[in-house]
């Protein structure tokens, strides 16, 4: 529930663009000022969270992004009229600021709680998230349908978004105080171990552990991120290409080269997010099991590449549109649960926060070139649709070729690539059951006996 409010609250511009237009009497013109400011906020938003959350840790954080989330939603609803346009924008900029927050906290929270599972979690929370954000794009218009004035209808639609961003709070709210029960238990636990007999044993294996640790980069060199991981930045934000980028023109291609319906066209963009988030879970339970993330983001991203060869080469009719349609399923399923979570594996947990943030503005500042030179090529008088899909194919090739450096750089034993259980995170808990289980059965010492030179034995 963390990312309700936001699954909904972002969407509604789209969903609801032509109510929009006539709620606050605006054009185009203005729906395109409305997902600018989103888009000026998330590129901020990230980066001010990430360092928050190396600090602070991520569950204050999406309490905090999300009463955020809550606050750009209600401003969006309040507002009415075109003399408070200008409030809109806040909203939408507070959503924009907020909403880039809650993935990357939530992924983190999840990476915590459930660190032998992790790719099968971040599967569940993206299969939620592209399930609800299909369902907002169902459910909006129905909601605001259930009004006979239009104007209701559409305060009811977006009052409803805010309610979704409460709930989100709450479940925040709720699960930082289960997280922070569990702590305390866990001190009282260690405070009445500190009087028995292992409180010695459990000081030395403490120091021992902390001895043997690598010390967490401070100050500027906290900021000295591996290159790897820029390399990585490029590959997941191909992942989205498919179904984000490309779907800025697919709609264009699938009439004009495929014969294609509007309807048929939009169908098949939401195909591509509704069977990538049914694949998301089986996809992170795999990679928690085998590990090999960049090679296996190198296939998928090969299978992109395959897809936009087939509409590039292909003649017409639709079989060719479904089996791209199926490859970039595939592709994003299992991208968009693996590919985000390896900036944690590859900067480490100490510096998450900062990777994050980084990647949110280096991902945005790629989401705003690749379309506009798209675009471009669209134009060209003849072959554009064919010129489009060889641009898209040829990043996608890009892309295989970051992940492919990443395996190299990175190596075959570094975290990106190890199988969930063999990634160990040793815990206070886990030293003093060590230290425990040495004074119950402590290990056995062996006796060396050896010659006195004084009486020859």
């Amino acid at each position: 529930w963390f990312e309700m409010g936001t699954s909904f609250a972002l969407p509604a511009m789209g969903a609801l663009s032509g109510r929009i237009k006539d709620r606050f009497e605006t054009t185009d013109s203005g729906i395109g000022v409305l997902t600018s400011a989103y888009y000026v906020a998330a590129m901020v938003g990230p980066m001010v969270g990430g360092l928050c959350m190396d600090k602070y840790g991520p569950g204050i954080v999406v309490i905090a992004a999300n009463v955020i989330v809550a606050g750009g939603a209600f401003c969006q609803a309040f507002a009415d009229g075109p003399d408070q346009f200008w409030l809109l924008i806040l909203g939408r900029l507070l959503l924009g600021f907020g909403g880039e927050i809650t993935p990357f906290t939530t992924v983190e929270i999840l990476g915590r709680l459930f660190p032998d599972y992790f790719g099968l979690m971040a599967g569940v929370r993206n299969m939620i998230q592209s399930t609800s954000g299909f369902l907002a794009f169902v459910l909006l218009p129905i909601w605001a349908d259930t009004q006979s004035n239009e104007n209701d209808g559409t305060s009811f639609a977006l009052w409803m978004c805010f309610l979704l961003a409460l709930v989100s709070l709450f479940s925040c709210i709720i699960v930082k105080w289960s997280m922070s029960r569990e702590a305390e238990h866990a001190a009282e636990q260690a405070s009445a171990e500190a009087q028995s007999d292992q409180a010695t044993i459990t000081k030395t294996i403490r120091a021992f552990a902390k001895a043997t640790t690598p010390v967490a980069p401070l100050g500027c060199e906290k900021w000295k991120l591996p290159f790897s991981f820029y390399l990585a930045a490029v590959g997941i934000k191909a992942q989205y290409f498919a179904p984000f980028a490309f779907t800025a023109f697919s709609n264009e291609i699938y009439k004009g080269k495929f014969g294609q319906t509007s309807t048929q066209a939009s169908f098949q963009t939401g195909v591509i997010s509704l069977v990538a988030g049914l694949l998301g879970p089986p996809m992170g339970a795999l990679s928690d099991k085998y590990g090999a993330r960049a090679p296996s983001l190198m296939v998928a991203s090969l299978l992109s590449v395959v897809g936009f060869v087939v509409l590039a080469i292909a003649t017409g009719g639709s079989p060719a549109v479904w089996v791209a349609t199926l490859l970039f399923a595939m592709q994003y399923g299992f991208g968009d649960t693996v590919a985000y979570i390896s900036i944690r594996f590859i900067v480490g947990v100490d510096r998450a926060g900062i990777g994050y943030g980084i990647y949110g503005i280096l991902g945005n500042m790629i989401a705003a070139i690749v379309p506009v030179i798209g675009g471009i090529l669209l134009d060209q008088e003849s072959g554009g649709e064919e010129l489009v899909c060889w641009y898209f194919a040829a990043l996608m090739v890009m892309a295989a070729l970051c992940w492919l450096l990443v395996r190299v750089l990175e190596g075959k034993r570094s975290l990106l690539e190890l199988p969930a259980d063999k990634i160990i995170e040793t815990t206070d808990e886990d030293i003093q059951l060590a230290a425990l289980s040495y004074v119950v059965a402590p290990p056995t010492a062996s006796v060396v006996v050896s010659k006195s030179a004084e009486n020859g034995k």
